[in-house]
């Protein structure tokens, strides 16, 4: 028990490095449950694609996700980046789905905006991983 107390700890301690990564990944996961087992109303975009398409993306969302939070808590840095890199591969067809879709017009700016941002620091974040200046340094299961 004590044991199990002090792992829970060690990950708390890592995502507290991290927290608005490990908020991004949780809410990737969140998102793309919500589509693939239809929690709440659709959304509208959605109807416009194939639904292959949807589940895809939404699935994509789920193991971006999920290989953020496990790379951050684990310290694996090579489960984070496929995670970094899933997230960007996923918004980057988004945003190619979004401008085929519906044009581009205010509504794929504003969305184009977001995801750029969120491709941007998510490149930061990997540029940063692989220079090895990362703001943790963990020895013997401890942070410094």
């Amino acid at each position: 028990m004590e044991a199990g107390l002090a792992a829970v700890k060690i990950v708390i301690g890592r995502v507290q490095i991290a927290p608005f990564e490990c908020a991004l990944a949780v809410l990737l996961i969140l998102s793309g449950l919500a589509t693939v087992l239809h929690w709440g109303p659709m959304q509208p975009f959605d109807a416009l694609l194939p639904s292959w398409e949807v589940y895809l993306l939404s699935a994509v969302f789920i193991v971006s996700g999920a290989a953020l939070v496990w790379g951050i808590s684990a310290t694996n840095v090579a489960v984070e980046s496929v995670g970094l890199v899933l997230l960007c591969a996923v918004l980057v067809c988004r945003l190619i789905l979004y401008g085929v879709y519906l044009g581009l017009d205010a509504t794929f700016l504003l969305t184009g905006a977001l995801d750029t941002v969120f491709i941007l620091a998510a490149l930061l974040r990997m540029l940063t991983i692989r220079q090895v200046r990362v703001v943790i340094d963990v020895r013997k299961d401890r942070l410094g």
